[in-house]
């Protein structure tokens, strides 16, 4: 890609989340209502994993989940419209996490 088509396309949206699930029934209900409307935004899962070595640092996750958007706009938009909001109390009742947005 050249120097002026990478700076002109619009960069893709990550969500970067830690987990640590202690209610795995919660948290399932919770990842199936997100499904549709994850895939409404355009979203594709990139990684669900907890097989994870820590390489520097005191950052030790229990697990990660990445999920990828056409934009970060697509990816912030998901994140606070309506939909999503009303099931996001299900993942915190049901995990500790940490969340991050990116750009990519």
């Amino acid at each position: 890609m050249t120097d002026a088509a990478a700076s002109t396309r619009t960069p893709e949206g990550y969500l970067l989340f830690e987990l640590d699930i202690f209610d795995r029934a919660t948290f399932d209900a919770y990842a199936a209502n997100a499904r549709p409307i994850l895939a409404a935004f355009g979203a594709s899962l990139m990684i669900n994993s907890s097989q994870i070595e820590p390489l520097e640092g005191e950052w030790t996750p229990v697990s990660l989940v990445m999920v990828k958007f056409p934009s970060i706009e697509r990816a912030r938009d998901f994140y606070n419209c309506d939909e999503y909001q009303k099931i996001i109390g299900q993942r915190m009742r049901s995990a500790r996490s940490r969340g991050v947005l990116l750009a990519g």
